[in-house]
């Protein structure tokens, strides 16, 4: 979005990005990232994507010297320096054995789904795909991005990964919850990437009396629960009315009485995950 990027807290032009082709490392793609909210000038839950860097780099075992408060300072620094209302932030921390691992930081143009996705629903295709160590957003992106593109190609929202037990675990790049009357249900933790998104809507259902049953969820029962959605940084809480050739024959209301309470949540906290 900008032409400015900060490494390891230097701001800088964003040619300076330049990554060594000799460092295997670099070459291997050994690097975890997180993506940051800014909307109208308020930026979103920064310690939680913070902890979730520093936890994805200690999963893959890079290196590194920094810690929560610096990172904070740096970023900090780098949103105070753009004249910009709202955008995404990219974090990624990346290890090079030969200079020490470095931290990026850069600007990108938001991303906004269509209103109507949000009353009408959106679709989704299943692939049958796990990723390795999900806890970890490392920079392991190919299998994501493969299926991501061929869910788009067929006009779909996102892939919808599925295990071997025929199980569903998550998005290429959403985390995913099915409703049955007061009941919520997401994968088990430990199969997904906790999205920091469902992090802040489990904080939301609690202080509303409701709240999330981490549990296998199998693709062959899909149909037999009343509805289905997604979240992530960019979705917020996005409900998915298809899935393959297979539609939920009515968008549950539950759904929408979620959406306006994370909105409501969202709107109220400015940026304060303790306070949604």
């Amino acid at each position: 979005m900008t032409d400015t990027i900060s490494i390891n807290g230097q701001i800088t032009t964003a040619t300076e990005g330049i990554l060594p082709i000799t460092s295997l490392e670099v070459t291997y793609g050994v690097g975890v990232y997180e993506t940051i909210k800014v909307r109208n000038t308020v930026t979103y839950f920064i310690p939680q994507h913070i902890d979730r860097l520093l936890h994805s780099a200690s999963c893959i075992g890079i290196a590194h010297t920094f810690t929560s408060n610096l990172i904070t300072t740096y970023l900090t620094e780098y949103i105070d320096s753009l004249d910009a209302q709202s955008y995404n932030i990219k974090m990624i921390l990346l290890a090079q054995k030969s200079e020490g691992a470095k931290l990026y930081i850069m600007s990108l143009a938001p991303q906004y789904p269509k209103k109507q996705w949000y009353r009408d629903g959106v679709s989704v295709i299943p692939y049958t795909y796990e990723r390795w160590m999900p806890q970890a957003k490392s920079l392991n992106m190919l299998p994501s991005y493969f299926y991501y593109k061929k869910a788009k190609e067929r006009g779909a929202y996102d892939a919808l990964f599925i295990d071997k037990h025929g199980n569903i675990h998550e998005g290429s790049r959403t985390n995913v919850f099915v409703l049955k009357e007061d009941q919520i249900i997401s994968p088990p933790k430990k199969d997904i990437l906790e999205g920091v998104t469902l992090m802040s809507l489990e904080q939301v259902l609690k202080k509303n009396g409701m709240h999330i049953t981490y549990q296998p969820i199998s693709y062959r029962t899909l149909f037999s629960y009343d509805g289905m959605i997604l979240t992530s940084t960019s979705t917020k809480v996005m409900p998915v009315k298809i899935v393959g050739n297979q539609s939920f024959p009515v968008l549950y209301k539950r759904i929408y009485e979620i959406q306006t309470l994370y909105k409501k949540a969202l709107a109220q906290c400015n940026g304060d995950f303790n306070l949604i």
